[in-house]
């Protein structure tokens, strides 16, 4: 095994509470390969974001926080509220959309201006 007995144990426990196979051991010559199965589909970051509604809540915490401080980026917005970068921009979009935010300036030294 890799490291020790412990190791190959703390894997297939791992996998075994993730849903998936246990990991399989692949000798070539003198290297050992480990592969792991994932029951995950490959394109989850993709469709995630797609298929998670925007909610009244989560507009209006943005909008205070473009209040607060019309200078935040997206990225800054996403970590205070625990979100993906994805989901804070389909946000956005659609207060854009609808005329309720604007940007003035460019991504490093423009701002967020709310219309309401």
């Amino acid at each position: 095994m890799l490291k020790t007995e412990n190791q190959n144990i703390e894997w297939k426990e791992s996998c075994k509470d993730l849903g998936s196979n246990e990991p399989e051991y692949i000798v070539h010559g003198e290297d050992l390969m480990v592969k792991f199965e994932t029951n995950v589909p490959i394109n989850v970051p993709i469709n995630v974001p797609i298929n998670v509604p925007i909610n009244d809540d989560l507009e209006k915490v943005i909008l205070e926080l473009l209040k607060e401080n019309p200078s935040i980026s997206r990225v800054q917005i996403a970590k205070q509220i625990s979100k993906s970068i994805k989901t804070v921009q389909r946000v956005i979009n659609s207060l854009k959309e609808r005329n309720i935010i604007e940007r003035v300036g460019g991504n490093k030294k423009g701002k967020w201006i709310v219309n309401q």
